[in-house]
């Protein structure tokens, strides 16, 4: 808990109430408290624009050390992001290769039955 009379400030404003919940539990998982406040959490819970976002608070004394561990958290996503980009390009890849094969072969089958059709109705041509 936190000493009587300890001050909050406000270390960053998310914006949605998930990344706030999941970041102070980031927070919290090293120790120190957080509060978060937002419009989403009130009796009628506003989710759109300014409104959605959530703010986290924590104790003065902590503010440097929670922004060096979002700091941390945030480079770790974005180098796992990069990492992971490489596979969805691939699958893009390997989606428009089968997109082209099944266009291709319906073309096919498109040119060989207006081909038939057109050697029925003009047998002699």
């Amino acid at each position: 808990m936190d000493p009587i009379g300890a001050r909050f400030v406000r270390l960053a404003t998310l914006g949605d109430t998930v990344s706030a919940n999941i970041m102070g539990a980031r927070l919290e998982s090293e120790g120190i408290e957080v509060r978060i406040h937002s419009q989403g959490f009130g009796p009628y819970p506003m989710t759109l624009g300014n409104m959605a976002d959530a703010e986290l608070w924590v104790l003065e004394d902590r503010v440097d050390e929670a922004s060096q561990i979002m700091l941390e958290t945030e480079v770790i996503d974005a180098l796992a992001g990069s990492r992971s980009s490489g596979g969805s390009h691939q699958l893009r890849i390997a989606a428009a290769v089968t997109l082209a094969v099944v266009l291709a072969v319906w073309l096919i089958r498109f040119m060989f039955v207006v081909n038939r059709i057109s050697a029925e109705t003009n047998p002699g041509f």
